[in-house]
């Protein structure tokens, strides 16, 4: 997370509106995706402060009216990830402090 300016509208973090997220995705598709449009404004596939949803199904049943694309040769009912992001938070008093320790491991020399 870093410091949001007033042109971050407050709908993309209504819970602290001075901060942003960034998310870069370990999703070959995802990635392809974001190579031709640029960055997009999304979210996570689940709800916040819920736990991961880790198959195309289950994030089918949370949102039946999201569009799910699926990877050649990755079933519905498959386990994309039970690994969370990890999420950093950047202030400028203090420096980096880990929110979640996830699948991407941080260390911070003081």
């Amino acid at each position: 997370m870093l410091p949001a300016t007033a042109q971050v509208p407050l709908a993309m973090h209504p819970h602290d509106p001075t901060t942003i997220g960034l998310r870069v995705p370990d999703c070959q598709i995802a990635r392809q995706i974001l190579q031709r449009t640029g960055p997009l404004a999304t979210t996570s596939a689940n709800l916040s402060n819920q736990p991961p949803l880790t198959s195309l199904s289950a994030i089918a049943r949370q949102f039946p009216t999201v569009l799910t694309l699926r990877s050649e040769g990755l079933e519905p009912d498959q386990s994309i990830s039970e690994i969370p992001s990890t999420v950093i938070k950047w202030q400028a008093d203090s420096g980096w402090e880990i929110l979640r320790q996830g699948g991407v491991k941080l260390q911070f020399k003081e």
